[in-house]
């Protein structure tokens, strides 16, 4: 249902939950290798995302991105309405129809529905550092975000 920039936006975000603060800064280079994004495209999502304030940057020699701890705080969901720019992903449709009328009529609109509200539970529930620690206590060793 995610957009691969909404997904490689949250992967990037929950590893530099994990993984970094103010004095812990990691580059673009390092981050697209741990997270295997590539280096152009993780870029534009890091850019955005920092433009909505919800990771820092610092520029320079030795700059890199960091979460802080209220960023740290906030929902997967808003990570993913800033690279959607809308819920529309999660509100749209499942057909496709623009007339909200036709869309009462779908066989299919009440399930959407209650598939609709477990994805904004699922996605604004725990913090973005919750999701985080939770999904590092189950992954093996060798496996990345």
């Amino acid at each position: 249902m995610l957009s691969k920039t909404s997904k490689y936006g949250v992967r990037s975000v929950l590893y530099l939950a994990l993984y970094t603060h103010v004095d812990s800064l990691m580059g673009v280079r390092e981050l697209a290798t741990k997270v295997s994004i590539s280096e152009p495209m993780l870029s534009k999502i890091l850019q955005s995302l920092t433009k909505k304030k919800l990771i820092e940057s610092k520029k320079g020699r030795n700059g890199g991105f960091y979460m802080t701890p209220d960023q740290k705080e906030r929902k997967l969901m808003q990570v993913i309405r800033a690279l959607e720019q809308s819920d529309r992903l999660i509100n749209d449709c499942l057909l496709g129809q623009k007339n909200c009328e036709v869309c009462d009529m779908c066989p299919y609109s009440s399930m959407v529905a209650s598939i609709r509200s477990e994805l904004h539970a699922i996605y604004g529930t725990d913090s973005i550092e919750e999701t985080a620690r939770k999904l590092k206590s189950i992954l093996s060793s060798n496996e990345i975000l």
